[in-house]
């Protein structure tokens, strides 16, 4: 009787919202991060600087976003009494239930990511590492609150959720090259924006050098249309 209210709640007044959702945010990143590839790829940039950019902007669209389940009354979880539950009201019946609002978890969880990544992303060692931390982040969040909602989407056949399992891996792949990378030596030389930094720095330097060199030569000139006289 619970599931078939909650399955009634659910598809009001949309039914294609929380269908589109149970990966939506997630094969966005992943499409994104495709097109990022190949963007850099066809730029010849440096992507894994890139992605340090923005992953940050990635949390404040998740952050933001997922309000739109609030609104479309969509990517709950099950019935809690807990202090943080939203009410549901089922169409048909008029009866209230109590369910959790995964999307204000994973809104305030994102919200929290960002904070945290972008203190972090001023202290990076190398290209790449803001990213990874986003990935560790937003994995660990997003597994533990997939398995708070009624919507996911499973592998055929088992009780294994997908959005689950691709951010469990996703964060514990993370981890593991954070922690390799934590002890290796790094030259801060060589992250992109550094680079970046310092050739800057070389193009507004020959300007000088090249004014100099003019006034030596002027001087030079000069004396020695001195001693022809």
């Amino acid at each position: 009787m619970k599931r078939e209210l909650i399955q009634n709640v659910k598809v009001q007044p949309y039914t294609s919202g929380a269908a589109l959702d149970r990966t939506g945010f997630l094969s966005g990143v992943i499409g994104a991060v495709i097109g990022a590839l190949i963007f850099c790829r066809v730029k010849k940039l440096n992507v894994l600087a890139l992605l340090d950019l923005v992953c940050l902007g990635f949390l404040i669209g998740q952050c933001i976003g997922r309000w739109g389940n609030f609104l479309n009354r969509e990517a709950f979880g099950g019935e809690t009494t807990g202090f943080l539950r939203m009410g549901l009201t089922d169409g048909t019946t008029g009866r209230t239930i109590y369910v959790h609002p995964t999307f204000l978890y994973e809104s305030v969880w994102n919200l929290a990511g960002f904070l945290l990544l972008h203190v972090l992303s001023k202290r990076r060692k190398y290209d790449g590492q803001t990213a990874l931390q986003y990935m560790a982040w937003y994995g660990a969040g997003r597994a533990v609150i997939e398995g708070l909602r009624t919507d996911s989407l499973y592998i055929p056949g088992t009780d294994l959720r997908v959005s689950q399992i691709v951010a469990a891996v996703g964060c514990v792949t993370a981890l593991i090259i954070l922690t390799v990378q934590a002890f290796r030596k790094h030259d801060p030389e060589k992250l992109f924006v550094n680079r970046v930094a310092a050739a800057g720095a070389c193009r507004e330097a020959e300007p000088e050098q090249k004014e100099q060199t003019s006034d030596r030569q002027s001087l030079w000139q000069r004396f020695c249309t001195w001693l022809r006289t």
